[in-house]
């Protein structure tokens, strides 16, 4: 009788477990011990792949930007610019008529006699409030202490030359003497720029 009951239940287990797994394949769901294990970074880095992270699948991680050169000068003056003359008039917030006529005769020197230079990219006149935060590094860069007009050629192979022309000021109301002055200056930059980028050409 015993034996009887077992065999029932053997039989009921049996047709249970068939039905189970016939209805688990007709639904497409697969046994625990076949599905394929999910690759984790430990299991790729054991077999020498390496793992999959949004970094990587995004492209490289990119680095911090960094502005300065290892002599303090700002990056955007030494990267891809030691072919050209660059000159400032840094400025404060506070701006009277001075100030305003220095940028506009510097502006206009360097349009009158170095119009094709500026127009090829080798000669450039930037304009700068040196109390902004972020050209704070101009004022320890060029030692400023006061509202100046700066000549910078980032020259090859050496460092970097640069000057400030504490004479402008004194200059501005003698319109004559000031162009001559920032015309000279900035000749002599150009000079050793076409030198540096030229040594065969015989430029003095």
């Amino acid at each position: 009788m015993k034996k009887g009951k077992i065999v029932v239940i053997a039989l009921l287990f049996c047709t249970i477990v068939i039905s189970s797994y016939f209805l688990a394949s007709q639904c497409g769901i697969q046994p625990e011990e076949t599905l394929p294990k999910q690759k984790t970074a430990r299991s790729e880095e054991r077999h020498g792949e390496k793992p999959v992270t949004s970094e990587t699948r995004s492209g490289e991680k990119k680095g911090k930007s960094d502005d300065t050169n290892t002599r303090g000068f700002p990056r955007q003056i030494i990267q891809k610019e030691y072919l050209r003359t660059i000159v400032y008039y840094f400025h404060t917030t506070a701006r009277d008529a001075t100030c305003r006529n220095i940028q506009l005769l510097t502006s206009h020197t360097l349009n009158y006699f170095y119009r094709d230079r500026l127009a090829s990219g080798k000669l450039v006149w930037k304009v700068v409030n040196m109390e902004d935060p972020w050209n704070k590094h101009f004022v320890d860069d060029f030692r400023l202490r006061k509202k100046s007009v700066v000549i910078v050629t980032p020259a090859v192979n050496r460092r970097i030359q640069w000057k400030v022309l504490d004479n402008a000021e004194n200059l501005i109301n003698d319109r004559r003497r000031f162009m001559e002055y920032i015309e000279n200056e900035v000749s002599s930059f150009l000079r050793e720029q076409d030198h540096e980028t030229n040594p065969q050409s015989g430029i003095p």
